[in-house]
């Protein structure tokens, strides 16, 4: 059986989906607080990787392509987490610690890098409001 992309694309947001349920759980956070920290980590990872560079960064939040990645990335340490802290003994206050050092933008943006699809994207969003903004000058 060949496998289709929506296919794909499904089974992987039911992959995600299930990890974040797991995760909820076990942080005792809202699917929400779990989302926002994900979104918060993805700005803050943005910011660390091109150096605080404004323009790049309101490119990149507006690239599908770099949020498909991120939130790819994201469940992978998810599964690394579940690994980890599954059959410990860990109270609530360490495994949000253990949690929250293992998606640690600021290492991330050292240690994993947005592939060059993403990146042309981004520049491409990026070059439309250079342009925007200096025909709006005129």
């Amino acid at each position: 059986m060949k496998l289709t992309t929506p296919t794909l694309r499904n089974r992987s947001f039911k992959r995600l989906t299930a990890l974040t349920k797991r995760i909820a759980l076990i942080l005792k956070w809202t699917e929400l607080q779990w989302s926002e920290h994900q979104y918060e980590q993805g700005h803050a990872y943005l910011v660390a990787y091109v150096e605080g560079d404004t323009r790049i960064i309101s490119a990149m939040e507006r690239s599908r392509i770099f949020w498909s990645w991120w939130k790819n990335h994201w469940g992978n340490r998810d599964e690394g987490y579940l690994e980890f802290v599954e059959n410990t003994t860990y109270d609530l206050t360490a495994l949000r610690e253990i949690y929250t050092e293992m998606h640690s933008a600021e290492v991330l943006a050292k240690s994993i890098y947005p592939n060059g699809s993403i990146l042309q994207e981004s520049y491409a969003l990026m070059m439309d409001d250079l342009i925007r903004d200096e025909l709006q000058k005129r």
